[in-house]
């Protein structure tokens, strides 16, 4: 179930497809990309073998057929490597990706399957992709690098022609299209079936409270002794005196708070309940915004505490979440759109 439903977030995700080929483009053009048929071991380049010992495997051998169309290992490969680029922004290391290998070949071969799925679709329902959009998608990819020789030295570089590039792009646009089709074929769905899934999923709207705090931090030292820590504890009374008189907040934190944050006036920024120790929390979840603490003693020291924002997290109401509802309810027909695709593919494993 969570493979189909990153599945449901990859193609929603199309519909926005300038950030889909920005991907595209750093898997296909970048020469620092790993690969997951990056030489490994003095193997040749794209061969893979399937355990310790085998024989690799070569990118252009056919491991199945579905709806009578080859998958090579090249595909597979490919699909996963789109995959990592999805997942981690820095290419991965070729023992780490081996290691993923077991976890990722089932996800990107299902994933494999469904958008043949979806161009079968597309296919059957007359959805095509205008030459003029194509183009427009091209030209958007070209705007990623400095120039066109540039593009084609990448391009060169990594063995791939531009029509052999601007296909795979027309193939994505398809099946990104194909999803469009589908959910343009549903009835949009009644209030009764919106509300019946929201009081269903009732916690998943639910926002957790939250409050966005400052402080003024006097921090003990592990040498000070009891009088010490009694003329800082004084120092932080005569600070929250001038608060409460109107001193400005952040002036002070700056000038006398020996946390980091002094440097953006004692801003700690949002924060949710079990993130701070309890002392502090709880002060700070019990002030409104504007009002100023008592002083606070952590094992940090002694806090002056304000609040500019107290979100209680309230449930929102039915009409404040419709918007997400309607979304969430689609992308639950996609999911089990997408899971009848898959089940209804006509597999041959090689």
């Amino acid at each position: 179930m969570n493979t189909i439903n990153s599945m449901v977030n990859r193609i929603m995700n199309l519909n926005s497809f300038h950030g889909y080929l920005l991907v595209l483009c750093v898997f296909v053009l970048s020469s620092d990309c790993l690969a997951v048929d990056t030489p490994v071991d003095g193997k040749p380049e794209g061969a893979t073998s399937t355990q310790t010992g085998e024989k690799p495997m070569e990118p252009g051998t056919v491991i199945a057929t579905v709806n009578d169309e080859d998958v090579t290992l090249g595909d597979l490969n490919q699909e996963m490597s789109l995959m990592l680029s999805r997942m981690s922004a820095q290419p991965l290391p070729p023992e780490a990706v081996e290691q993923m290998r077991p976890q990722l070949e089932p996800q990107a071969f299902n994933q494999i399957v469904l958008k043949i799925e979806l161009k079968s679709y597309a296919d059957s329902n007359g959805v095509t992709v205008s030459d003029a959009s194509l183009d427009q998608e091209l030209s958007q990819v070209l705007t990623q690098f400095p120039s066109e020789e540039v593009f084609e030295q990448a391009l060169a570089q990594q063995g791939i022609t531009k029509e052999a590039l601007r296909d795979q792009i027309e193939r994505q646009m398809v099946v990104s299209t194909a999803v469009d089709h589908y959910l343009g074929t549903l009835p949009e769905p009644s209030d009764d079936t919106l509300k019946a899934y929201f009081d269903e999923h009732l916690d998943d709207y639910k926002s957790d409270e939250s409050v966005a705090a400052s402080h003024i931090l006097l921090g003990f030292e592990p040498s000070d002794q009891e009088t010490e820590k009694e003329t800082k504890k004084n120092q932080a009374e005569e600070i929250r005196k001038q608060l409460v008189e109107g001193a400005d907040f952040g002036e002070l934190a700056k000038e006398h708070s020996s946390c980091p944050s002094s440097a953006q006036g004692g801003s700690l920024g949002e924060f949710g309940r079990g993130q701070m120790v309890p002392p502090f929390e709880n002060a700070a979840f019990e002030l409104k915004p504007g009002e100023v603490s008592e002083v606070v003693e952590t094992q940090f020291g002694y806090h002056v505490i304000t609040v500019t924002k107290h979100d209680t997290g309230e449930t929102p109401t039915f009409e404040d979440a419709k918007e997400r509802v309607e979304q969430a309810v689609g992308e639950q027909s996609l999911e089990k759109w997408f899971e009848g695709l898959i089940a209804q593919a006509k597999i041959t494993r090689n």
